[in-house]
């Protein structure tokens, strides 16, 4: 059984995913994944069970266009965080954004490279929820670098991992 893959993904802001878990358990697994562009402006919730269980699995992904202004909610109040997991081609974390969204923070690519916020790395981490920013295997055109032009600093138990394909730049000054 071969299963097809979306070439557009949607999620309106108005969208909700919810795949938490009720009192015991862990939160779920939820895939937005797109050949060619993926729009994510809604909320997903994949949260651990209130009495126990680790917080859940989340992928925002696309080959070539990825545009995250939307929020990702997989902590756990009695386990471990859970994870978000965005991998483009290229990425750049800086305080400019992209000249193409007119709001920010955001996480938006030209082409098939993506210009993140620390500030919107920081929202995820805020809920506390691990985030993964990772351009192995992205599928774009490019090399798969990550350059870190800002600083990120976060105050909960959340990760932040950031895994290049290619090279993984700090700027000067950046800690």
């Amino acid at each position: 059984l071969k299963i097809q893959n979306a070439k557009t993904v949607y999620l309106s802001k108005d969208s909700i995913i919810n795949a938490n878990a009720n009192e015991n358990g862990s939160g779920g697994k939820v895939i937005l994944w797109a050949d060619e562009g993926n729009q994510f402006y809604g909320k997903i919730f994949a949260k651990g069970g209130k009495i126990k269980g680790d917080g859940g699995f989340v992928e925002i992904s696309s080959k070539k266009y990825l545009d995250v202004l939307g929020n990702v909610y997989a902590n756990a109040k009695n386990g471990k965080n859970g994870k978000l997991l965005l991998d483009p081609s290229n990425v750049q974390i800086t305080t400019a954004g992209d000249a193409n969204i007119s709001a920010g923070p955001n996480f938006s690519p030209t082409a098939d490279s993506a210009t993140l916020t620390p500030a919107t790395i920081q929202g995820f981490l805020s809920a506390p929820t691990d985030v993964t920013i990772d351009t192995v295997n992205g599928g774009g055109s490019q090399s798969g670098n990550i350059t870190v032009s800002n600083d990120i600093t976060w105050t909960t138990s959340a990760n932040l991992s950031l895994i290049a394909d290619f090279n993984l730049t700090l700027a000067s000054g950046v800690s």
